[in-house]
């Protein structure tokens, strides 16, 4: 995923869709148009631009991305080998953009070169390119056995959206798109009759918003609303990074008793509240 940095002036914006831009270019010179023949077409979206429909606004992310195939092959006399790089197909910049790079038909080694290419190429280009772990988009929170959510109940409405707030304001959380979240979280909350979620008619999957932290991706929080303005708040480590440097697990760890403490401190306030009334 691409994080997007702070901007303390419009030029700044528009410095950082410049170097976009550019990467979009580089991405564009990959593409195989013997097998993907349309043009990537992505929109840019600016902080000030208005808020997209709100059926667009609820449907997750990973459903509008756009992707072509990346041909491997480097000499005729070589095994046709490909990948296929998916990516958003809206690139806002105050939310992060996510590239996502599949293969099928392809040795470790090539794709392994591909996407340091791709991190070299971001850097030279100013952009700040993370790795993230697949369970930061799954449905199933509980994707990977090793490594589980944490899950926090907040009931009520004006903690929720305090907390909102906090991430980004606070905390220094970017947006990181719509996602749609599998209900079996559940089982792992008390009392789950008492919130009412909004479902895809469907799947029973939950739309969903998260967010990511800027300095390194080290940490995601999924916000979980029901129609009552509750929320489950789901804190998932990206254990790309932090099984890796213990420096970074630090930091996750830290920033998350922090967003815990916070979330206390509010729950506190609303039960205060509610004695002295």
């Amino acid at each position: 995923s691409l994080i997007p940095p702070t901007f303390a002036s419009d030029d700044a914006e528009q410095a950082y869709v410049g170097k976009f831009k550019r990467l979009c270019e580089y991405l564009s010179n990959l593409k195989d148009n013997d097998v993907s023949k349309d043009e990537v077409d992505v929109k840019i979206r600016l902080r000030g631009d208005p808020p997209p429909p709100k059926k667009q606004s609820k449907r997750s992310t990973i459903d509008r991305m756009v992707g072509f195939h990346v041909k491997l092959r480097r000499g005729k006399s070589d095994l046709y080998e490909w990948s296929e790089i998916t990516m958003d197909s809206e690139f806002h910049t105050k939310r992060s953009y996510r590239i996502i790079i599949s293969w099928l038909m392809a040795s470790s080694s090539k794709i392994e070169s591909q996407i340091q290419i791709l991190f070299r190429r971001c850097t030279q280009f100013g952009l700040n390119l993370l790795s993230v772990p697949e369970t930061s988009i799954s449905k199933d929170i509980f994707l990977n056995p090793l490594f589980v959510p944490l899950l926090t109940s907040v009931r009520d409405a004006e903690s929720v959206s305090n907390l909102r707030t906090a991430l980004t304001e606070k905390f220094d959380f970017c947006n990181d798109g719509v996602l749609v979240t599998k209900p079996t979280f559940l089982r792992c909350v008390e009392d789950p009759d008492e919130f009412d979620f909004p479902t895809q008619r469907a799947s029973k999957n939950i739309p969903t918003t998260q967010y990511v932290h800027r300095s390194s991706g080290v940490i995601f929080v999924r916000l979980i609303e029901d129609k009552k303005g509750w929320a489950v708040v789901v804190f998932i480590l990206n254990h790309n990074a932090t099984t890796k440097d213990s420096k970074q697990y630090r930091e996750a760890t830290n920033i998350l008793k922090q967003v815990q403490d916070h979330i206390a401190d509010l729950l506190r306030k609303d039960t205060s509240t509610c004695q002295s009334g």
